[in-house]
């Protein structure tokens, strides 16, 4: 971002309302992935207790992990998400 003054240009970034929420969102999906690859990654029901977020959000987060290419599923057997890793 450029602000001009008496003609001269100083460079900074500005953090927004919007660039901080993007952060906070980019944060809780490594968190998400984090645990998913560390085999942390419980039900949804347990994972809203432990991490403070809705079911619509885990739910969210999940699928845009996996929109990002992520191969993430449920195993039933182990009752936890995991990352299918290439």
């Amino acid at each position: 971002m450029f602000i001009a003054s008496e003609g001269v240009h100083h460079k900074f970034c500005v953090a927004t309302p919007k660039h901080m929420a993007a952060l906070q969102y980019r944060d809780r999906l490594d968190r998400i992935l984090f645990l998913v690859q560390h085999q942390q990654m419980a039900c949804i029901p347990m994972m809203t207790k432990r991490l403070g977020y809705a079911k619509s959000t885990i739910e969210r987060h999940l699928k845009r992990l996996r929109d990002e290419g992520h191969v993430i599923s449920y195993d039933r057997g182990l009752k936890r998400y995991v990352l299918k890793e290439d």
